[in-house]
């Protein structure tokens, strides 16, 4: 599935499929109940939010706008990229994970029992590899 918008809400309700590619220009993006093998979702000025999200690989990029993600399994990976604005992230997993975040001007906090260890947060074994990057915004990794 793809889809393109230069302006406006883009939302997808109850989609299952292998992969999702979506894009909007000036407006949010918004998933609900769906479940994927790969999501790639790109916003420029606009806010991007999933709920009860079922996806092994997740790529998230946002501009100007917060990236909201509830997901509803253990992600294999995530990517997650804002220039201005927070990341927030909410799942279950307990294999572990190694979240690296790169920040010029943020914070980075976890309900997970992570160690700091070379420059990365470990989560148990640190089997999952999940990566964020903001310019001037915080990342937020729950548990669900």
């Amino acid at each position: 599935m793809f889809i393109n918008s230069v302006s406006g809400e883009v939302t997808v309700i109850n989609s299952k499929t292998m992969i999702a590619e979506i894009s909007n220009t000036s407006g949010n993006i918004k998933l609900k109940n769906s479940s994927l093998f790969e999501l790639k979702a790109s916003a420029v000025s606009g806010d991007i939010t999933t709920f009860e999200l079922v996806s092994e690989k997740i790529k998230l990029i946002n501009a100007s706008g917060d990236i909201d993600s509830e997901i509803a399994t253990t992600p294999i990976s995530i990517y997650g990229e804002s220039v201005s604005g927070n990341i927030f992230m909410r799942f279950e997993n307990e294999k572990g994970f190694t979240a690296d975040f790169d920040t010029v001007s943020g914070a980075f906090t976890c309900g997970f029992a992570t160690k700091y260890q070379e420059g990365k947060y470990l989560y148990l074994d640190g089997i999952y590899e999940y990566n964020f990057k903001t310019v001037d915004g915080s990342v937020s990794i729950e548990k669900r």
